[in-house]
């Protein structure tokens, strides 16, 4: 009869307190404990696919509460999946409060047995100075350890690093080898980055059909800055035959997705009319979009063409 009522307070527990408060996640662990009295667990594994179950309504009734115990066992016997996602749950404030404290001691435990996934979260904090001092040493540190273990985003940013000489020495030739790793695997962002070290000779050979085959990789998969790259380089010549009808197809395509380039670049082709019948109302509102985009020389020629 004891058992039955233990059982009975704590689905109590778990079905009606609130998630959100901050006494709710210290009582986890003791009517956890008091689960492991009566009933056989499972391991920590197991409680790992548990979480994940709850969590997406996957063969049973979608339940954040149980998904959160579960991941919180399953983290506390050492399973590093499960570690990163509490990570992840108190970076977010996902089902718990927001807790960067919280977040960053679970990513460093599932980081510590090797975790990519967790190795490039902390990577993005400690870079991003997201709850913890902005350190891009330790950012490169663990873009790298990740990268090596083939983390497609960690190779990406390890190669932003490389390009711009944070954390690290400035060398174009790497930032170019851990680009091109993550292109290959897909990466819109790094097809796009990798595109651009083509088109402007950094790190390898200057070459403009490469960039546009790497840029249309990425515009394909709706990435705005590559989409805005094509509109250059159909208005160059660059790779490609040079067409103004193309260029700009591909320019209001970007400016759609507020791509502040592309919106100058329309404000300017406007005002010039050059490309396009001169239309100063359509060339202010597109430097008008590019300003709120927190572009500076959007800012000034709306600034300038309001002075008219």
């Amino acid at each position: 009869m004891k058992n039955i009522i233990v059982i009975l307070a704590a689905t109590f527990f778990i079905c009606t307190y609130p998630v959100r408060s901050h006494a709710y996640e210290s009582h986890l662990s003791y009517w956890f404990g008091q689960f492991e009295k009566i009933l056989y667990l499972p391991s920590a594994e197991d409680c790992y696919r548990l979480g994940v179950n709850y969590l997406t309504g996957k063969g049973v009734q979608k339940n954040e509460r149980l998904a959160l115990i579960f991941f919180t066992q399953s983290a506390s016997g050492g399973f590093a999946p499960a570690q990163f996602v509490l990570g992840r749950f108190y970076a977010l404030g996902v089902i718990v409060p927001q807790d960067y404290n919280k977040a960053i001691e679970w990513f460093n435990y599932s980081a510590g047995q090797g975790n990519a996934e967790a190795q490039f979260y902390l990577g993005n904090l400690y870079q991003n100075g997201e709850g913890i001092e902005q350190n891009y040493d330790k950012a490169f540190d663990y873009f790298h350890k990740a990268a090596l273990q083939g983390n497609l985003m960690a190779q990406s940013a390890l190669g932003i690093m490389y390009l711009e000489g944070k954390g690290c020495k400035q060398d174009f030739s790497k930032a170019f080898l851990w680009t091109r790793k993550s292109a290959e695997q897909g990466n819109s962002f790094a097809q796009y980055i990798l595109g651009s070290l083509y088109d402007t000779g950094k790190g390898t050979d200057l070459d403009y059909f490469k960039a546009k085959e790497l840029y249309q990789k990425s515009a394909d998969q709706g990435y705005e800055g590559a989409l805005y790259k094509l509109g250059t380089m159909y208005e160059a010549g660059h790779g490609v035959l040079q067409d103004f009808q193309t260029a700009l197809f591909y320019y209001h395509k970007a400016a759609d997705q507020e791509n502040t380039d592309a919106q100058l670049r329309l404000g300017e082709i406007y005002h010039e009319g050059k490309l396009v019948p001169q239309d100063e109302a359509t060339a202010k509102e597109y430097f008008k979009q590019s300003c709120l985009n927190r572009s500076q020389k959007g800012c000034d020629k709306y600034r300038l063409l309001n002075t008219k």
